[in-house]
């Protein structure tokens, strides 16, 4: 992935891929991407997975991606995604898989009652510790996220992530030889850029 879809990086201030038109929703193979606000609720496409994963956004990240999305609704809090994210965790029939966003979200998560953490780090900030906590799983030891994310494709079939920017769960689920992903992001030009890398993903895993 180049350096230009940094999206998961609010520091960087990138707002889209200039050859990525944006996209609602793409279907390639078993594999969907889809524009969808996680604070509206999952959408139902995740439901047919067997684990899902979430990087989800820090407090100042959370609010540039909302600007880049377009969204300007002053209700819709990074608490309050915080507390539905651990709501999913402990209530959803299969494996959850989350990442802290800030010593704050730590006790947030933990008061849903994980059933393992790990932790592990988000490149590029390799030096920095990032707990990693899971439901229903058994979290093993990673060097860092993507590690974490390549060891789940000998286990699982179809890994869903509801926060996935431009798409490097996927990328590395599939190029470790995993099945299908189901991704969603609030921004259509992450969707726009999956949309146009989906198969190549797909074939080199």
């Amino acid at each position: 992935m180049p350096d230009g879809a940094a999206y998961h990086s609010a520091v960087k201030h990138v707002s889209r891929l200039q050859d990525s038109p944006p996209v609602t929703r793409a279907t390639v193979g078993g594999s969907v991407a889809l524009v969808s606000n996680l604070l509206d609720g999952l959408a139902p496409e995740f439901l047919t997975c067997d684990l899902l994963y979430l990087e989800p956004p820090w407090p100042a990240g959370f609010r540039e991606f909302n600007r880049r999305a377009g969204i300007t609704d002053e209700a819709r809090s990074h608490g309050a995604l915080v507390s539905l994210i651990g709501s999913l965790a402990s209530t959803l029939p299969f494996p959850v898989v989350v990442s802290e966003m800030g010593i704050p979200s730590r006790r947030r998560l933990e008061s849903f009652s994980p059933d393992s953490m790990i932790e592990s780090s988000l490149p590029p900030h390799s030096m920095r510790p990032i707990r990693f906590y899971g439901w229903r799983i058994e979290l093993p030891q990673a060097v860092d996220s993507r590690d974490l994310v390549r060891s789940f494709a000998g286990t699982y079939h179809r890994i869903g992530d509801p926060c996935c920017g431009y798409g490097r769960t996927a990328l590395d689920f599939l190029g470790a030889g995993g099945g299908e992903v189901v991704m969603s992001d609030i921004n259509a030009d992450c969707i726009g850029y999956i949309a146009q890398n989906l198969e190549g993903w797909r074939q080199h895993g």
